[in-house]
């Protein structure tokens, strides 16, 4: 999408006809979902280091990290894909990600700028992107840009 698509979908949305007001049902990910175990052992991993690893991490930190990544993804989902909400098991594995390898010690307001880079970069791709235009992707293209490499 470009910019004025982009701006011209969030002011007038696509006029869709109107179903019966169904109730609204959270997407749930199925247990066979690749992304469920890896979720669950980086949250045993996050736990662990909290209390028995000592990490440089408290609890409030890394739960504010994930809190705003899984609300943004939530949230943009919503406004720019589909209108139905979903559990954002992909943004919850990166924000605990980014919680767990980031250091926040000057200001904690710094800890979204990393979690909008990385779920926002998902949402300016096209739908149906290839791999090249994953976040990890788009990331590594604003670090060689900004290194001059």
């Amino acid at each position: 999408m470009t910019t004025k698509v982009l701006i011209e979908h969030l002011i007038r949305p696509a006029a869709r006809p109107v179903a019966a007001a169904a109730p609204r049902a959270w997407v749930l990910p199925t247990l066979r979902d690749p992304r469920v175990p890896f979720a669950a052992l980086l949250t045993v991993y996050a736990v662990l280091g909290c209390t028995v690893l000592t990490f440089n991490r408290g609890p409030l930190q890394i739960l504010l990290t994930v809190a705003a990544g899984c609300l943004l993804d939530i949230a943009l989902h919503y406004a720019l894909r589909e209108r139905r909400l979903i559990v954002p098991l992909s943004a919850y594995i990166s924000s605990l990600s980014l919680a767990l390898l980031l250091n926040y010690a000057h200001d904690s307001w710094l800890l979204f700028l990393p979690v909008f880079l990385t779920i926002g970069s998902k949402y300016l791709s096209p739908t149906r992107a290839p791999t090249s235009s994953t976040p990890r992707c788009a990331a590594s293209r604003c670090r060689c840009s900004w290194a001059g490499t």
